[in-house]
């Protein structure tokens, strides 16, 4: 009884890893279909002005924004990014120095020409819907983030 359940065990294991080597195998040829010299960054800074409750392109110098077309807070409370790239391989969003500050998080969501950041307050324990004045007033004029999105440039 012991023998039968080792050989079952075994056999197990053995699909286990054969499954593994044939998926792995599947993924390989597709780690190597984008070729480094066929991608494009794209960097910008997303500041908030407190002002107006808005996001802006911050084209000062040393902020690039090459690429972008336009920010604004939708619907739902997101920032949205609009740029000029499309399809996005990668995005990484980094709050700057103020929006770290104030614990002032966001995460990003996209893979078109839109890439939309859902700003999260570690102060209050949430999300933060911008589309409402009290949430937009949380921010603070001077915060922002860092967006660097890498691109298909086929």
């Amino acid at each position: 009884m012991r023998r039968a359940t080792f050989v079952t065990a075994a056999l197990a294991g053995a699909g286990v890893l054969a499954g593994a080597s044939t998926a792995y195998a599947t993924l390989a040829p597709r780690m190597h279909e984008l070729a480094p010299d066929e991608t494009g960054v794209l960097a910008c800074h997303v500041a908030w002005d407190g002002s107006a409750r808005a996001p802006v392109l911050d084209h000062r110098e040393g902020s690039g924004c090459a690429g972008f077309t336009g920010a604004s807070v939708d619907g739902q409370g997101r920032i949205n990014v609009t740029h000029t790239y499309d399809p996005v391989v990668a995005i990484i969003v980094t709050p700057d120095e103020a929006a770290a500050g104030r614990g002032l998080t966001a995460g990003a969501s996209g893979g078109s020409a839109r890439t939309m950041l859902t700003v999260t307050d570690a102060r209050v324990g949430r999300r933060l819907y911008l589309h409402t004045e009290r949430d937009a007033d949380r921010v603070g004029s001077g915060s922002g983030w860092w967006l660097v999105i890498t691109n298909d440039a086929r």
